[in-house]
C-alpha cells in the first residue's frame, strides 16, 4: 500500500540508528536491475543471547537463560539463622538472593504471594534468585558494559526492547 512515507527510507532509518547505537555500520549497495545488498556490520562486543525477563518492584531485568536451572514458586523459602534459604527436592538448602533488595529496585514486592524463584545452575553459582514475576523469554542483542559501568557487580550489560526500554542484564556470579 502506498502511503506518505512509502519509499522514503523510514524503516532503514530506524535500522541505521539502532545499528549505530551499537557502534556498528549499515552498508547498502544497489545495482539497477541486479538488486540491493544490505550489510550490517556489528562489533564483536555485541552478542545475541537468550534472556529471561524478570520483574522486581517497578523494574525489569534480564537473566541469561543459560544460567537458569529451573523456575519455581517462592513458597519453599525458609529462614535459617540470619539468612534465607530454599529447600530443594533432595533436601539440600540453597541460599536465597532477593533481587529487589540486592539491586535496590524501587516499588514494593507483590502482595499476593505469587513471587517466583530462579534456581541458578550449580556450576555457575549455588543460589536461588527471588523476583516478583517472570515476564518471558526472548533472544535479544546484548551490549556488554565496559569502562565505568563494567565494574558494577551484578550487571553484565543491557538490551533495548522494541519499545525503546533499556533493560539491564544481570551477572549472577557477581550479585
Amino acid at each position: 500500500e502506498v502511503t506518505d512515507v512509502s519509499g522514503r527510507g523510514v524503516g532503514m532509518d530506524v535500522v541505521r540508528s539502532t545499528v549505530e547505537d551499537l557502534d556498528g555500520e549499515v552498508e547498502i549497495e544497489s545495482e539497477p536491475g541486479d538488486g540491493t545488498t544490505i550489510r550490517l556490520v556489528l562489533p564483536v562486543s555485541v552478542a545475541i543471547d537468550d534472556v529471561l525477563f524478570v520483574e522486581c518492584g517497578d523494574e525489569e531485568f534480564g537473566v541469561p537463560t543459560k544460567v537458569v536451572r529451573d523456575i519455581g514458586s517462592a513458597a519453599a523459602v525458609e529462614q535459617r539463622d540470619d539468612h534465607e534459604v530454599v529447600r530443594t527436592d533432595d533436601g539440600d538448602e540453597t541460599p536465597l538472593v532477593r533481587l529487589g533488595d540486592v539491586l535496590g529496585s524501587p516499588g514494593s514486592a507483590r502482595a499476593d504471594g505469587g513471587c517466583m524463584l530462579l534456581h541458578v545452575r550449580g556450576d555457575v553459582r549455588d543460589v536461588a534468585l527471588h523476583c516478583d514475576r517472570v515476564q518471558g523469554q526472548q533472544e535479544v542483542v546484548v551490549k556488554p558494559y565496559d569502562d565505568v559501568l563494567g565494574g558494577i557487580p551484578g550487571l553484565s550489560g543491557a538490551t533495548v526492547l522494541g519499545e525503546g526500554e533499556v533493560v539491564n542484564i544481570l551477572d549472577v556470579k557477581t550479585l
